[in-house]
């Protein structure tokens, strides 16, 4: 289990095992776009790391080719896809572009 912030929102939430952070948000009420619906097709659940991203796993495949293609860094991860271990601190979702 992991402790994800936002801290922008001042809102904590509680990731279980194997679960991904857009799923995580969604069971809280807390709402996260999602266009592709988190198959890692749209990148619109981008988030950014604030801190932990060091010890977040590496990114799967699909994430992978995604974040090659956007040319995105290592903080900005796709919530669909990102399962963390150790408790995150997120900027707000709604400010990444």
């Amino acid at each position: 289990m992991a402790k994800v912030e936002l801290s922008t929102d001042n809102i904590c939430i509680q990731t279980e095992k194997g679960e991904t952070i857009l799923n995580a948000a969604l069971k809280s009420g807390i709402p996260h776009v999602h266009a592709c619906g988190g198959n890692a097709f749209c990148s619109t659940c981008r988030i950014l790391v604030e801190e932990g991203v060091e010890g977040l796993p590496e990114r799967n495949e699909k994430e992978n080719k995604l974040a090659d293609q956007l040319g995105l860094p290592n903080e900005v991860r796709l919530a669909c896809q990102t399962e963390p271990k150790q408790d995150l601190k997120l900027e707000d979702w709604y400010s990444i572009k």
